[in-house]
């Protein structure tokens, strides 16, 4: 019996989230660096949140650490602060794919590798469900922003990005 197109794009957004990938533990109460919080209940309505420095930028940015954190991402949220992101990280290297559903703000993605390098930055369009922005080689970690945070702090591919991550936080492969 053939599958449906409709089962084979199922198996591959559960593919896609099984992987790690979003627009989105332990968790350490902190006022949201966001403008909008997710909705209050919601696993990933307490994240930790970090200071992040890349040169002599920084930014303060929410941890999505665990599979449901990471899924969920920026997902709904109406505003981020030009001070602010969510840093996305995995427990293993792989190759990470991030999409748009149901985030309405544009964003700018960079992935890092082990030794928190830049891979790769791309930039992410609003509500774009049907683009898969992908690292350009093995990442362990990725950092959302406002769509030209980068490029504005003329940050690129082989910058360092320096956060510390809270001790105990769970992260799921």
């Amino acid at each position: 019996m053939p599958i449906s197109p409709s089962r084979v794009r199922a198996a591959a957004l559960v593919a896609l989230l099984a992987a790690g990938g979003s627009c989105g533990a332990d968790r350490v109460p902190a006022p949201s660096p966001v403008d909008t919080p997710p909705p209050t209940g919601s696993p990933v309505d307490t994240m930790a949140v970090v200071a992040v420095r890349i040169g002599p930028s920084t930014l303060t940015a929410e941890v999505a650490s665990t599979a449901a954190q990471r899924a969920r991402g920026l997902m709904g949220r109406q505003r981020l602060s030009d001070s602010a992101g969510m840093l996305f990280v995995f427990g293993r290297d792989g190759q990470l794919g991030f999409w748009m559903k149901d985030t309405p703000i544009d964003l700018s993605i960079a992935f890092l590798d082990a030794d928190r390098r830049i891979l790769n930055i791309e930039q992410m369009d609003r509500f774009d469900d049907r683009t898969t922005h992908y690292s350009a080689g093995p990442a362990r970690y990725a950092l959302e922003v406002n769509r030209g945070w980068f490029a504005a702090r003329g940050i690129g591919v082989g910058d360092l990005v320096e956060f510390t991550l809270p001790t105990g936080l769970r992260i799921d492969p």
